[in-house]
C-alpha cells in the first residue's frame, strides 16, 4: 500500500483544475488563502502549498502548477514568477503558423506552438528549481564543502551532474505527494505520481516528463511519446476537474475515505461561458469537447455525493472559482493574462468569498507547525467573515 500522508488520518488536499493560462488565476487564489494562513508582506515568507498540504493534484496547465509547488516545493510567488514567464514564452505561435494560419496547420494535424521550446523551458525550470539540486549547488558553492562531500550529497539526492534536469517523479522522500493527470491515446485516464502505488508500478518518468504529458493539449503541443512506445495526452480531455480522481486514489491507495479528510481546497480556472448545440458540424463538434471537459459538471457531482449537508465532507470542501472575467480567455492568450489578477481580486473581495476563505483558511492552519505569528494571525482568520470556529477546530490562540 501507498504509504499515507505525513499527518496520518486527517489530511489537507489540493486539486487545481486544467485552464491553460488561465490558471493563473487559481494562483492568486491560493496566493489569498495562504496569506489568511500566515499573513506576511514578503511572500517568500508564507506558508508553502508543500507545507500546507499533504496531497497536491492537478490536469493540464493544473497539473504543472501541481509539480511547481509540490515537487518543486516553489513558495506562490516563484510559482506565479515562474508561470507568468513560461506562458508568455509557450504561446507565442510558431513562425509556419503565423504565416499559414492556425486552422490550415489545425487541418494538417501540425500543432500551433513549439513543443521543443516548451520542453526545454520545463527542463530549465526543473533545473533551476528543483531542491535536490538547489541543495546540492549549496554544498558545492560552500567554502567548507570538499570533493567527497558534494560527491556524497549527489549521491543521496539521486542526482546525475551531466543532466541535473533528469530527476525522477517518483520521489519517496517527499512529504507532500503529487500526482498529476494524463490520458493514453486509447482515452484511458492514467495518474503519473510522485509515490509508489500499490497496484501498478510506476513508469520511471522524470519530472520534466510528466509535467510535458499533463500539459500536451492536442492542437496546442505534441503527445508525449514516452520510450515504452507510449503516448500521453492532456488529462483535462477527461478530467479538467480531478477532485473524483483524488478520492478515488485516496480510497484505493491509502486506504483512506472521506471522513480521513480535514479539507479539501478545489480551485478551477475561471467558468466558462454556457455552451448551446448548434446543427453545425463544427459547433456541434465544439460543444462534444466542451461536454467532455466540463469541470462544473464534476464539482456539481462531487458536491451532491461528499458535500452536501450531513456529509463528511460538508464545511470541509471548498471551491473557488472565478465567476465574471475569464469567460472569453482562451487557455492560450497569455497578453489577457495582464487582467487576471484584478479580476481574481474582485472575486475574492466578495464578502461571501472572504467568508469561505477565513473558513478555510482556519481549517488549513489548525494543523500545521503554529509559531507566534500565525498564533496571532487566528483573529484574522476569523474576523468579521468566519463568525464561529469551524467545528473540530480548535482555537489557536493564548
Amino acid at each position: 500500500m501507498a504509504t499515507p500522508p505525513a499527518r496520518g488520518a486527517q489530511i489537507r488536499v489540493l486539486c487545481l483544475d486544467s485552464g491553460g493560462v488561465k490558471v493563473l488565476s487559481s494562483l492568486y487564489i491560493l496566493e489569498r488563502l495562504l496569506y489568511r494562513i500566515k499573513p506576511e508582506d514578503d511572500p517568500r515568507q508564507r506558508i508553502k502549498p508543500c507545507d500546507a498540504f499533504d496531497i497536491i493534484v492537478g490536469s493540464g496547465m493544473g497539473g504543472l502548477l501541481a509539480i511547481m509547488l509540490g515537487v518543486l516545493e516553489m513558495d506562490i510567488q516563484t510559482c506565479i514568477e515562474c508561470f507568468t514567464s513560461l506562458a508568455q514564452d509557450v504561446y507565442t505561435p510558431r513562425r509556419r503558423t503565423r504565416v499559414g494560419g492556425a486552422l490550415i496547420h489545425k487541418l494538417l494535424g501540425s500543432t500551433r506552438y513549439s513543443t521543443k521550446r516548451f520542453q526545454q523551458l520545463i527542463r530549465t525550470m526543473v533545473r533551476e528549481n528543483h531542491p535536490d539540486i538547489q541543495h546540492l549547488q549549496r554544498v558545492k558553492e560552500s567554502s567548507d564543502a570538499s570533493e567527497s562531500q558534494t560527491k556524497e550529497d549527489a549521491t543521496q539526492t539521486n542526482i546525475q551532474v551531466t543532466e541535473p534536469e533528469d530527476l525522477p517523479m517518483l520521489e519517496s522522500k517527499r512529504r507532500c505527494k503529487v500526482f498529476v493527470c494524463t490520458m493514453l491515446e486509447n482515452r484511458t485516464p492514467y495518474r503519473i505520481r510522485s509515490y509508489r502505488s500499490k497496484y501498478e508500478p510506476g513508469l520511471p518518468m522524470t519530472v520534466w516528463e510528466a509535467a510535458r504529458a499533463t500539459t500536451a493539449t492536442p492542437g496546442h503541443f505534441e503527445p508525449l511519446n514516452f520510450k515504452n512506445m507510449t503516448t500521453m495526452h492532456d488529462g483535462s480531455f477527461r478530467n479538467a476537474n480531478p477532485v473524483l480522481e483524488v478520492m478515488s486514489e485516496i480510497e484505493h491507495e491509502f486506504g483512506l475515505r472521506d471522513i480521513d479528510i480535514s479539507c479539501i481546497v478545489s480551485i478551477g480556472a475561471g467558468v466558462p461561458k454556457t455552451t448551446l448545440l448548434q446543427d453545425g458540424l463544427v459547433d456541434m463538434a465544439m460543444a462534444c469537447v466542451d461536454i467532455a471537459s466540463d469541470a462544473q459538471a464534476t464539482e456539481a457531482l462531487f458536491r451532491s455525493t461528499y458535500a452536501t449537508p450531513g456529509k463528511p465532507l460538508h464545511e470541509r470542501y471548498f471551491r473557488f472559482e472565478v465567476e465574471q472575467g475569464l469567460q472569453d480567455v482562451r487557455a492560450d492568450q497569455w497578453k489577457k493574462m495582464r487582467n487576471m489578477w484584478s479580476v481574481t481580486t474582485a472575486y475574492l473581495n466578495h464578502p461571501l468569498r472572504q467568508e469561505s476563505l477565513g473558513k478555510c483558511a482556519a481549517l488549513l492552519a489548525s494543523d500545521l507547525p503554529v509559531g507566534e505569528a500565525l498564533k496571532g494571525s487566528w483573529s484574522t482568520l476569523c474576523n468579521g467573515y468566519c463568525g464561529s470556529v469551524p467545528e473540530g477546530v480548535e482555537s489557536l490562540g493564548p
